[in-house]
């Protein structure tokens, strides 16, 4: 296992003006906790961050699972949550091709993840 599979490098994408990121937790007890985002801030956070290879497929199935018809909705979409920002050039290269391809099928959903114990609620 990595040292650094804990680690904060993604904090710079967690979008902090306008509407939050909406945490859900998944497991929680008295030492850890483990909660992850709603789809659509990770869609947001995914176009924000637009790594070429590493994020395409992801943002391609989130915009389907969203039925974003065009850049304009991807526009409002990162509106919501990155205000005044627009999108880059860079989330344009990823964005263009995904739309000029047809928006994929939406995945099917995974299941949540098990960790041994039932989550506290």
């Amino acid at each position: 296992m990595a040292n650094n599979w804990l680690n904060n490098n993604a904090t710079m994408f967690i979008p902090f003006f306008s509407v939050g990121p909406e945490w859900e937790v998944l497991y929680a007890d008295e030492n850890i906790n483990v909660e992850v985002t709603s789809p659509r801030a990770l869609l947001a956070m995914k176009i924000n961050a637009s790594r070429p290879g590493r994020d395409v497929q992801d943002i391609a199935n989130l915009i389907a699972i969203y039925a974003i018809e065009s850049i304009d909705g991807v526009e409002n979409l990162m509106d919501e949550y990155y205000p005044g920002d627009g999108l880059s050039d860079k989330a344009l290269r990823l964005l263009l091709p995904i739309f000029e391809r047809g928006i994929p099928p939406v995945p099917v959903r995974p299941p949540i993840p098990y960790f041994g114990l039932p989550p506290t609620a």
